[in-house]
């Protein structure tokens, strides 16, 4: 098995990748010592001479690694490491530091993992807040309520969401319904791919027509701030990430539409707007901003709640 060592430097980060041909071993944070195993084999016996080898010959020598964590509190030197995987080398095992993906991610994610929300849970929640029995006479005698117009804009979400989907296939992460802040505010959807961090604000207009303006957005004749509201949002964005990351992460936003009659015009408040048939293609055309290490790195920041709760 060949192994291949990376150094890497970013987002205030300094980082030595391992790597078995092209498949991911973990890495070394040359700040700290710390390891951080993502193989489901876990850490190979041979690494360690390697890493040894690089840190001297790179002035990095005196580093003292630190073993990612079993238990809370439990911290390993460079000699335990070493010591843990003679005996699983005699033993004829894996090692004894090896650690799976699925339990990696749950010590290394801070908060909630908003990674698992499903796309309009926010909306949905929010309707069902809403939903009174006086609202639901309301809907079965035709009219439009409170609850029922956050259940729509559920919908328009969800189908937003399947589209992302196929984004995905491009190297494109996606995050749903992403709380921000103490109010109940969030984010539709958070995009991180090749062409950089977009945040999505979804708005189902079934059957209307839609008309953007340089600083308005006309739906059915009646005006609508999407533009700033979608600006503010990407600014927002930007400002919990770059703190997040310890260096400055640009966002940019869109506004995409859903079911409606037509939409004309593309920008609003130097917003895009568009259908949602536009979308796929918007992104996937779009110039490449990020590499895949970066893209791993602000997905990472970005599944955690906490990264979106300002302190």
């Amino acid at each position: 098995m060949t192994y291949n060592l990376n150094r890497w430097q970013g987002y205030g980060h300094d980082r030595l990748y391992v790597n078995a041909g092209s498949r991911k071993i973990g890495w070394i944070d040359l700040k700290t010592g710390r390891v951080k195993v993502t193989s489901p084999a876990g850490w190979p016996s041979p690494i360690e001479g390697m890493v040894q080898q690089w840190l001297a010959s790179n002035g990095l020598g005196h580093l003292r690694v630190k073993l990612k964590p079993r238990k809370r509190g439990d911290e390993i030197t460079t000699q335990e490491f070493l010591d843990r995987i003679d005996r699983s080398r005699d033993d004829d095992q894996q090692p004894a530091v090896a650690l799976s993906i699925k339990s990696q991610r749950r010590r290394s994610n801070a908060g909630t993992d908003l990674a698992k929300n499903r796309a309009g849970s926010a909306a949905y929640a929010a309707a069902q807040e809403r939903s009174t029995w006086w609202r639901s006479l309301g809907r079965a005698m035709g009219m439009r309520t409170e609850d029922q117009a956050w259940r729509i804009g559920a919908e328009g979400e969800q189908i937003v969401a399947r589209t992302l989907q196929w984004a995905r296939l491009r190297g494109w992460r996606v995050l749903h319904a992403v709380p921000v802040g103490a109010r109940g505010s969030d984010i539709d959807h958070v995009l991180i791919g090749p062409a950089g961090v977009i945040t999505i604000n979804t708005k189902h207009h079934s059957g209307q027509k839609v008309r953007a303006k340089p600083e308005v957005v006309f739906v059915g004749g009646a005006a609508k701030r999407y533009g700033q509201a979608a600006q503010y949002e990407a600014n927002r964005a930007a400002k919990l990430l770059t703190a997040a990351a310890g260096r400055p992460v640009t966002v940019l936003s869109a506004v995409v539409i859903v079911g409606a009659k037509s939409v004309r015009g593309s920008r609003s408040a130097g917003v895009e707007i568009m259908p949602k048939s536009h979308l796929l293609v918007w992104l996937l055309f779009r110039r490449r901003t990020l590499s895949r290490t970066d893209v791993d790195e602000l997905y990472e920041l970005a599944r955690r709640s906490t990264t979106w709760q300002p302190s």
